[in-house]
Parts: C-alpha cells; structure tokens; sequence
C-alpha cells in the first residue's frame, strides 16, 4: 500500500475519533506508518521521521495515542472534547502513571466514551497523561473505582505501585 493510501486512513480515524483534521498539524511528507505483513492494507504503527512514536492502531481499529501526539491535538481545541481535567489533588499521581480515579475529575469532554484512548489535564490545561476511558462519562463524578487507566505519562517521580 502507498504512504497515501496510509495517511487517508489515518487521517480519517484521527477525525472520526477526535474530531480533528491532522492535515491541519501534521506533513504528510514527515510522517510514516509500519504496514502490517499480514494485512497490508492496515498500517500497526505512526511516527515522525526520525522523531516520536504517534499513535498505534488496536485490533478492533481504534488508535492508541502517545503522550506526544496528544500534545500535538491539543493545539486543536476540539481535541479538549476528548480529555478529562483531573483535581489539583490528582496532578502528581497521575504525572506519575497512576489512574484517574472516580471522584477526582473535574470536568469530561463530551467526546469522552469507554474503550477510547483520552487525554488526562491539570486544572490549568497542561496535559498529564494519556489513557483509557474505562466508565462512563456521567461516573466520572462517582466516588468509586478508576475512571482514566493511565497507559503513558509525562514525567515526574516513578510510580511506587499502579492504582487499580
């Protein structure tokens, strides 16, 4: 398959899910995908040349997006509809890869769903964190289990032990 062929994929899933136009952030030209061997008209993986990981595509074809290329949606303002805002309380746990949990979130983007990969803010818009949505949004506010599954961080102290 053609980088072309590739990159409409790509693009097509990053607006479908995200609500945002990657022509808009991205070259074309500086991006490229690792196809797969056994179906070639998928690609597993996208990266800048010579740069960052961005996102690598799930079985059920979804994307799973890196702490980087959350920062490049976030100059988007729709992406801000597919993050969650943490608590002050929760910023350090989840700057060190803890999970959000239920009862710390402050605000969900209305295109927040379970099973999709978000980005997890500070109150102040920095972002944290990237992870998935495991509840519904309306429990985001509840008071019992993780809400956030945080899968890739930005840095701070390692982690002494995973929240659940």
């Amino acid at each position: 398959m053609s980088q072309e062929w590739y990159w409409r994929s790509f693009r097509s899933k990053v607006l479908y899910e995200y609500a945002v136009d990657v022509e808009d952030l991205l070259d074309p030209s500086q991006v490229e995908f690792r196809a797969s061997s056994r179906t070639p008209t998928r690609f597993l993986s996208v990266r800048l040349r010579g740069g960052p990981h961005l996102a690598a595509l799930r079985e059920d074809g979804s994307l799973a997006l890196s702490v980087e290329f959350a920062r490049l949606l976030l100059r988007s303002p729709r992406f801000l509809e597919s993050c969650v805002v943490v608590d002050q309380e929760s910023v350090e746990y989840v700057r060190r890869g803890m999970s959000v949990m239920s009862g710390h979130v402050l605000r969900v983007g209305s295109n927040v769903a379970p099973g999709m990969d978000v980005g997890v803010l500070s109150p102040e818009g920095e972002l944290l964190a990237v992870g998935t949505c495991v509840l519904p949004p309306r429990l985001g506010f509840s008071r019992s289990g993780p809400f956030v599954r945080v899968r890739a961080h930005v840095g701070g102290a390692p982690a002494q032990g995973k929240s659940s």
